[in-house]
């Protein structure tokens, strides 16, 4: 009896543990990320951009963009870009053109923290895809 209800226990912490997981990714809203990027601690300086911007900064255009979110580090060396979409299948999309032109965002990175041959972050979370420098990305899916 002690054996089944110690192993009753034990999956209730790991699933409890895994949830929290799960839960604590990257943001699920624009204002969650604001709430987090623009700590006195981070200091970063956000703002809101048009979803057409998305095409002038990544010189492409992607389906179903439903927000799109631009943080920088107020000395410039950090920044990320997150669009949030209006599916995963859009997401997805993005994320698999995003990785596939990541060497043509490295130059438009490195005068942030880029160093000579590395390749900037892109990540998907859902519906949210981020790209940016390996600091910035840090910070923002904390």
């Amino acid at each position: 009896m002690k054996k089944r209800l110690f192993t009753i226990v034990v999956l209730l912490l790991v699933a409890s543990c895994m949830a929290t997981v799960l839960i604590a990714c990257a943001p699920k809203s624009k204002e969650d990320a604001i709430k987090k990027l623009e700590t006195e601690e981070l200091g970063y300086v956000s703002n809101s951009i048009a979803t057409s911007a998305v095409k002038i900064v990544l010189d492409t255009e992607f389906d179903g963009i439903d927000e799109v979110y631009l943080a920088a580090t107020k000395d410039a060396k950090n920044s990320i870009i997150a669009i949030w979409f209006k599916t995963t299948a859009d997401a997805k999309a993005c994320l698999k053109e995003l990785e596939e032109k990541a060497d043509e965002y490295s130059s438009y990175l490195k005068g942030v923290d880029l160093e000579e041959g590395s390749k900037p972050v892109v990540k998907r979370s859902g519906k949210l895809v981020y790209i940016g420098t390996e600091k910035a990305a840090k910070d923002f899916a904390k």
